[in-house]
């Protein structure tokens, strides 16, 4: 047995490289989703008779791996006094074949939240949010498949629209701009299945960081987005947008691969007032959400 669970070992840690250092291939992408689980293989290692060697290899990574699971660490604002009122912001891949939709289009209409971004909003989730889209500025692209779009404000807008990266006019986005400045990005790139999905998603998110960067004020990035934040791919992302994770990477909004893969992204880390998710409902997906200041 000692022997079996040394080898799931070595295979953890070079499941791990391979998913950093070879992105540039479909399976080895796939592989640095699962960072947390080797992470918890290589721990429990940790605790197994073996040389000093091995052991100080399973525990340096570890070490590593957990830091890189539970970070970033975001505090709450911490300011005497907020300079304005944050704007809460939800994001939901609401599934578009949800059984449970009457009552969640009754949670999502009821909620206190200023912005709501859904993904997989099919055109019976239309119909069953008539009232929230009655009562807020909204633009939405409702889809009978999980490409589905919409965002709902009960603040003022300047602008609100759907719209597509070149070469693409299968997976929309939206770029929506308040009154009071900030600007909200809602994206659902496709899911890597397959190597030309892989392609689409990451030519996709290239597209997006270059406008995200170029954008004046301030910017809130969220949705679905098919990635987790240990893939370096999505780091590339960030990095070239010009945004920041507001919660530890590996906190799971999917089912059943307990993975992270919708996230709220900001420009700027200090404007944060608190950021959350609330458990599963009818979705695969968990609802995430931010407070943030404009």
């Amino acid at each position: 047995m000692k022997k079996y669970l040394l080898s799931l070992g070595w295979l953890s840690l070079t499941a791990m490289l391979l998913g950093q250092l070879s992105s540039g291939f479909w399976i080895f992408e796939q592989l640095s989703h699962f960072t947390p689980f080797y992470t918890l293989v290589l721990l429990g290692l940790c605790f197994i008779k073996q040389n000093k060697i091995q052991r100080c290899i399973f525990a340096s990574v570890s070490i590593c791996g957990c830091y890189f699971c539970f970070t970033p660490w975001l505090p709450s604002y911490a300011g005497d006094a907020l300079t304005a009122a944050p704007v809460r912001i939800l994001s939901y891949n609401v599934l578009y074949k949800n059984k449970d939709i009457a009552r969640e289009s009754s949670w999502i209409y009821n909620s206190k939240h200023d912005v709501i971004f859904l993904t997989e909003a099919s055109t019976v989730w239309g119909r069953m949010l008539q009232p929230l889209a009655t009562t807020t500025q909204n633009c939405a692209h409702y889809k009978d498949s999980p490409f589905g779009i919409a965002l709902y404000s009960r603040l003022p807008l300047k602008s609100c629209e759907v719209l597509y990266t070149p070469d693409n006019r299968k997976y929309p986005y939206i770029r929506a701009e308040l009154q009071n400045g900030l600007i909200i990005y809602g994206l659902h790139p496709p899911p890597p299945l397959t190597t030309d999905l892989l392609h689409k998603r990451n030519k996709q998110l290239q597209a997006l960081a270059t406008s995200i960067r170029q954008e004046k004020n301030n910017v809130v990035v969220l949705g679905d987005m098919n990635i987790s934040a240990f893939s370096p791919v999505f780091q590339e992302f960030i990095q070239a947008a010009d945004v920041h994770l507001t919660s530890p990477r590996a906190r799971p909004t999917w089912l059943p691969g307990l993975l992270s893969i919708d996230h709220a992204l900001v420009r700027q880390t200090n404007k944060i007032v608190a950021v959350g998710s609330y458990s599963w409902q009818g979705s695969d997906h968990r609802a995430i959400w931010i407070s943030y200041l404009p």
